[in-house]
């Protein structure tokens, strides 16, 4: 019993830094809002393209709007490295109301399926700014890598809950109403999002990516697809999730087909078992906080694709109502797992600079692979039958599982981070544009320095063999027995010394009683040297000190 307290007191904990702020509260609560549409519009939708044109135009129509987004994801998510992520975000969802609307109105004109499916379309190419621009803010609004997990986990909980009752209200709204307003409907929540992300101060553009301003468009849009595929650990990941992706696709047709043409149930018999799925995804959260309590959120992804294809498999060998419901309420937690440890881990291990072009990727991957996914499983449906089809599915993604267990399993984070000291660090410019994986292990390899007043740290001409942030106190700066500067908290020191492999060019003295961290010679060097836009902020930083233009406060 103590145990089972103890654990549900940790996942409320967690929960509650992922609302820890005002602006992070506001960012998920938009997200809610926004993914209701999404879901509610995706069902509504499909219900209505069977009522149009039969089961092959469900695929069809997956197909047609998936792709073309995909194609234009490299464009749409360097918007979120280019300019303030809060910004991409409200236009994101401003522009998707607008087509909702043109959509419902084409709807309720009694237009061809073909230009009811245009704005969707252009609905979905819009929405491909939103993930990768909330995903790369996500970090800037977190105070520590805990939190940033949180967060995630909350953020896939909270879709899940709106595609419960998304999947409730498109089902609901597409069978009782006519359908443009049934649509008008399902595009309102886009109106509360942008409100709520209209409420979320602006973020400035780091010096880190202002250079990508002036950028070509095209010189900078595959960036995050060339990042991807040179570094091993990001390519895995996101070739895990985009298979996984592709099984989803296929499902989300294949429910369809089970629920009308296998089973024969009513048409809102669509929306209860994508709630089903959705019930399970929050289930999934739930698991994946505690993993996250536990350290070992990077199994999350090993374990959802078991817990994608072992469901399906069963499905497909007992197809009944309750079978499918129960299948698609394991499908939920599964895919609720593979989400929540592979986006934290992406988050941890991509730069700044790029973060939101390495969701793109992923958001670009995750839409073609689910319309191909769509586009296939009518085909699979007739060649293996409805219940054949749905276990080969099954076992595709147990095939996965099996074959990433132990590359996925070389992924944990390992000891747990020290917040404050990871917090400190990434208000260091110099740190600024690296990824929050490596500030997570710099974290871990500082020292604590207390100082006294008076003391000098680091006197002019000697050999250097450490960098400095001042935790708490002051320090002056002297350069041949001249006062140059003085500096406080969140500022640092010692890094010319290092960099330029030259004796020390000033003297630090404590001004105050107070506290530093320690960064040894070796790990500055090889974080700040391997990282060019790190590299460029330390070259900035000297020039300044040298030419004695540094103010008083300045970092």
């Amino acid at each position: 019993m103590s145990r089972v307290s103890e654990g549900a007191r940790s996942v409320v904990q967690v929960m509650r830094g992922a609302f820890g702020t005002p602006a992070l509260a506001r960012l998920q609560l938009a997200f809610a809002a926004s993914s209701l549409s999404y879901w509610g519009g995706f069902i509504a939708l499909s219900v209505y393209a069977f009522n149009e044109a039969g089961a092959a135009a469900v695929g069809v129509i997956a197909f047609a709007k998936l792709v073309p987004a995909a194609l234009a994801t490299p464009a749409t998510s360097l918007l979120a490295d280019r300019a303030s992520r809060r910004d991409v975000l409200v236009a994101s969802a401003a522009l998707r109301l607008g087509f909702g609307l043109g959509l419902a109105g084409a709807a309720a004109a009694g237009a061809p399926l073909a230009v009811v499916a245009l704005f969707a379309v252009a609905q979905v190419i819009a929405q491909t700014a939103y993930r990768p621009a909330q995903a790369a803010l996500m970090p800037q609004l977190a105070s520590s890598p805990q939190q940033m997990a949180a967060a995630n986990a909350v953020w896939n909980g909270l879709e899940s809950a709106a595609f419960v009752f998304g999947a409730l209200l498109g089902g609901w709204a597409i069978g009782a109403l006519d359908p443009g307003a049934a649509f008008a409907i399902l595009a309102a929540p886009l109106a509360v999002a942008a409100l709520l992300l209209l409420g979320i101060a602006r973020d400035p553009t780091p010096a880190h990516r202002e250079a990508l301003a002036g950028a070509r468009l095209r010189d900078e849009a595959l960036v995050g697809y060339r990042t991807v595929l040179a570094e091993p650990q990001l390519r895995t990941l996101v070739g895990v999730m985009t298979v996984s992706k592709l099984a989803e696709g296929a499902v989300d047709t294949l429910i369809v087909l089970v629920a009308l043409d296998l089973l024969g149930l009513a048409e809102s018999s669509v929306g209860l078992l994508n709630a089903a799925w959705g019930i399970g995804g929050v289930l999934g959260m739930v698991v994946a906080l505690g993993l996250l309590h536990r350290g070992t959120l990077a199994a999350g992804l090993a374990l959802g694709c078991v817990a994608i294809g072992a469901p399906l498999v069963a499905l497909g060998v007992v197809a009944t109502a309750p079978a499918a419901a129960l299948a698609l309420f394991a499908l939920g937690v599964g895919y609720a797992l593979v989400e929540i440890a592979g986006e934290t881990l992406l988050q941890r291990l991509a730069s700044d600079e790029v973060l939101a072009r390495v969701f793109g990727v992923l958001e670009g991957t995750y839409l073609a692979a689910t319309g191909v996914g769509a586009l296939l499983a009518p085909a699979l449906a007739h060649a293996l039958g409805i219940a054949g089809a749905v276990a080969a599915v099954g076992g595709a993604m147990l095939l996965l599982a099996l074959a990433r267990w132990r590359a996925l399993a070389r992924y944990e984070a390992g000891a747990a981070i020290p917040e404050h000291e990871f917090g400190l660090l990434r208000g260091v410019p110099l740190f600024a544009p690296l990824p929050v994986a490596a500030v997570e292990n710099l974290a871990l390899r500082l020292d604590g320095v207390p100082m006294r007043a008076g003391e000098n740290v680091i006197t002019q001409g000697e050999d250097g063999d450490r960098f400095y942030v001042i935790d708490a106190g002051e320090v002056e700066v002297f350069v041949d027995d001249t006062l140059r500067r003085v500096q406080g908290p969140g500022e640092c020191f010692g890094e010319i010394a290092l960099l330029h492999a030259v004796p020390r060019t000033a003297t630090v003295r404590a001004r105050t009683d107070g506290r530093l961290v320690a960064l040894e010679r070796e790990e500055f060097l090889a974080n700040v040297t391997g990282n060019q836009r790190s590299s460029n902020a330390a070259t900035v930083l000297i020039s300044d000190r040298l030419d004695g233009d540094a103010p008083a406060r300045r970092t």
